[in-house]
């Protein structure tokens, strides 16, 4: 049972590395886009990172700026009372 506990604990960091690393290069590539005005494309990248990651709140105020200048007002609100309600400054 133990060694069930140690494979479980150790796969869950693996994993959780994993994950962290593809983040970081959709943000690497998502704020590339964000630079480009590539909104669009920029708001698919960041909507994945949010996925995996709902409590990343710098990536939620790109992906709140990026509805904000395609003018989907709604979800933009819903992202910045987020950040806001989080006590993000």
């Amino acid at each position: 049972m133990r060694h069930f506990a140690l494979i479980f604990l150790v796969l869950n960091i693996v994993l959780a590395q994993q994950t962290s690393a593809q983040n970081r290069n959709r943000i690497r590539i998502a704020d590339k886009e964000y630079s480009r005005m590539r909104y669009f494309n920029a708001t698919k990248l960041y909507e994945k990172i949010l996925n995996t990651d709902s409590s990343n709140l710098p990536v939620s105020i790109k992906l709140a700026d990026c509805y904000y200048k395609l003018a989907d007002l709604r979800n933009a609100e819903r992202l910045y009372k987020k950040v806001t309600m989080a006590g993000y400054k």
